[in-house]
């Protein structure tokens, strides 16, 4: 059974992240945390780590990378893949994402099939290294699973970042 920690501190975004989480697979547990607390609570007295952590990129008062360098830092919980995410897709996100240790970086999907796609993609890499290989793999797109061949400067410009 895949096992999530989803941190976001937006309770609508929970919610809506957990039931496509559920159509994509009903047993999956989803463990949620609004903040950086909560998700060290949940990991400190975990009879099972989680397989993935979605980590929302801004939450308050510390943000998604903060919480990702404490997970970092810790040598219980540095070998957990994070996957950060956010509803959008700049360059200063990315490198302070990649630079703060997470394993991959997800612009929030508008469609639901693209979120499917990479959550598919994601658990038939299981298990793998917390960290993508380099930073040209780092940003996760439904087109850039099925094409992968995509640049991470062509992903930069259909998303408008520059």
């Amino acid at each position: 059974m895949l096992h999530i920690l989803h941190a976001d501190n937006n309770d609508t975004e929970r919610e809506l992240f957990k039931h496509i989480l559920k159509r994509f697979d009903s047993t999956v547990k989803v463990t949620e945390a609004s903040n950086i607390k909560q998700v060290v609570e949940v990991l400190d007295h975990a009879f099972i780590l989680p397989d993935l952590i979605f980590m929302d990129y801004v939450m308050y008062p510390l943000d998604g990378v903060a919480c990702t360098k404490q997970i970092r830092n810790s040598n219980k919980f540095c070998h957990l893949p994070v996957i950060m995410y956010a509803n959008a897709m700049s360059s200063e996100q990315l490198e302070a994402a990649y630079a703060g240790g997470s394993s991959y970086y997800l612009q929030k999907p508008d469609d639901v099939s693209e979120l499917e796609i990479i959550l598919a993609w994601l658990v038939k890499q299981l298990p793998f290294n917390h960290r993508a290989p380099v930073f040209d793999n780092f940003v996760l797109t439904a087109r850039r699973i099925l094409n992968p061949q995509d640049s991470i400067h062509e992903i930069y410009q259909r998303n408008s970042c520059f």
